[in-house]
């Protein structure tokens, strides 16, 4: 593929992520305070449909030239898998406090971060 190509494509991939993201994070942080709270009927269904969001994300993180956790005052890509391996453990034990503060305090403030870094790519 040539080079024209590739920034174009990840252009696109930038554009759909900032449009994509506010919503991801409206509807993660909904979900983190339904499960330190009350759970509603569609709680889990919203957690699942996060879970891909964010899966989606981390695939477009890995794939771009971010610099968030690739050292620095960033933060290192140890810390984010230890962010992920948190919600992750969280998850397997079916633990919804842990999961909600996973997504409060790991998730969130790293999808906030990334939304920023594009916003300013875009410019």
């Amino acid at each position: 593929m040539n080079n024209n190509l590739i920034n174009k494509i990840q252009k696109e991939t930038y554009e759909t992520s900032l449009d994509y993201l506010p919503k991801l994070i409206k509807t993660a942080a909904l979900v983190a305070k339904e499960f330190q709270g009350e759970e509603q009927e569609d709680t889990k269904d919203l957690f699942n449909q996060v879970v891909e969001g964010i899966n989606w994300i981390l695939d477009v993180y890995n794939h771009s030239d971010s610099i968030l956790y690739r050292g620095g005052e960033q933060g290192t890509k140890e810390e984010l898998e230890e962010k992920i391996q948190r919600l992750s453990h969280a998850i397997s034990k079916q633990n919804k406090q842990e999961m909600g503060n996973a997504l409060t305090e790991d998730m969130i403030p790293f999808l906030e971060k990334y939304l920023e870094e594009i916003r300013i790519k875009i410019k």
